[in-house]
């Protein structure tokens, strides 16, 4: 049991970690008035996002650098910002491949609770800064990283300045990340870029690029069949704790309602009012995509939790000249668990498509 409560609890703030995943506008990107622009670019590497799917832009790159591809312009949204900056600082596969392996993704979060969030996110441009070592416009490709403008929620991409804080805020989940702002203390501030261009390719084609290979980590799944019958969990509540009843598997939670009456909570936030009002009994509707019975290991769980819903934008799609998909159905997005069997994934998914690819140089 103890077991159990520990893996819901790990999830679901794993979960909330993950939050660019989900559903957002979409708006037309446009380039902000940064000078110089990044020059004409023959072949652009477009990197989406996708949280811990992105550890398959590895493998891509060492399927390209196998092969002599070397693109002209890197652009990336969020998780793909973070990869791109380090092969365009001049990284190369085999270096990040060690670098993201060796990498524990907990010494990248600074929790920092606030209205805004409870991630800094200093951590993370420190460690972007740390390996690169230069600012963006002396990298050795040109790159661009993309977010969104909170306010207007328009994509904007940065390719000068601090390599760190353009990657902090391209990555920065709404709600979870504090927003950072640029230039730093008195500019606007920037959200997560998948909030409105998770795969970038217009942005890399507006700013010169001629062909484009976009990699899209999260591809619009077919629709589920229609479910006739809702399926439910049956909570309850008594003096001992609370119990959930999904499908024919019920789980108990001890409570001691008292003691929660003495244990301060951020916020404000009332605990034990909020459980008390719980009623005796009731029934929530679960997602259909829930399984009917518990699964006993954190992968399935935390796939189980998660139905992706953000996908890259159509016209992103169409101006993509050639679209890399790896296969990574059977990870869960949030587990960094599987790190080379998704970075094998998206070598193997460009090696599929390199005859395409080779045919975009001149």
């Amino acid at each position: 049991m103890k077991k159990f409560t520990t893996l819901v609890a790990t999830s679901l703030s794993v979960l909330a970690l993950t939050a660019c995943t989900t559903k957002a506008p979409t708006p037309t990107p446009t380039v902000t008035p940064v000078t110089p622009k990044p020059k004409p670019a023959q072949i652009a590497l477009v990197l989406g996002g996708g949280g811990a799917y992105g550890f398959a832009h590895v493998g891509v790159l060492e399927a390209l650098h196998e092969n002599n591809i070397r693109p002209d312009m890197v652009v990336g949204t969020s998780v793909g910002a973070i990869i791109g900056s380090l092969y365009a600082s001049g990284k190369t596969p085999s270096q990040i491949r060690q670098i993201v392996v060796d990498l524990d993704e907990t010494t990248l979060i600074d929790f920092t609770p606030s209205k805004q969030g409870f991630v800094a996110g200093e951590k993370l441009r420190t460690f972007i800064n740390n390996h690169t070592q230069k600012p963006i416009e002396k990298f050795s490709t040109p790159f661009i990283a993309v977010a969104t403008h909170k306010q207007s929620r328009q994509a904007t991409p940065f390719y000068t300045g601090e390599a760190g804080l353009a990657v902090q805020a391209s990555a920065s989940i709404p709600n979870i990340f504090i927003a950072p702002r640029i230039p730093t203390n008195y500019g606007d501030k920037y959200i997560d870029g998948g909030q409105s261009a998770l795969l970038p390719v217009r942005i890399a084609k507006s700013l010169g690029a001629k062909k484009v290979i976009a990699v899209n980590l999260l591809p619009q799944k077919s629709p589920s069949p229609t479910q006739t019958t809702k399926k439910q969990a049956t909570i309850k509540k008594d003096d001992t704790g609370i119990s959930a009843t999904w499908g024919n598997q019920t789980v108990n939670i001890p409570v001691d309602f008292n003691a929660l009456k003495n244990t301060p909570l951020p916020f404000g936030i009332d605990l034990s009012q909020i459980l008390n009002d719980l009623p005796a009994q009731t029934q929530i509707n679960l997602p259909d995509e829930l399984p009917d019975t518990l699964p006993d290991k954190p992968q399935a769980f935390w796939k189980m939790l998660y139905t992706p819903s953000a996908h890259a934008h159509p016209e992103d799609l169409a101006m993509s000249d050639v679209i890399i998909t790896p296969q990574l159905d059977e990870f869960a997005i949030f587990d960094t668990t599987q790190k080379t069997l998704m970075i094998q994934k998206g070598k193997e998914a460009t090696l599929q498509k390199m005859n395409d690819i080779k045919k975009l140089s001149p």
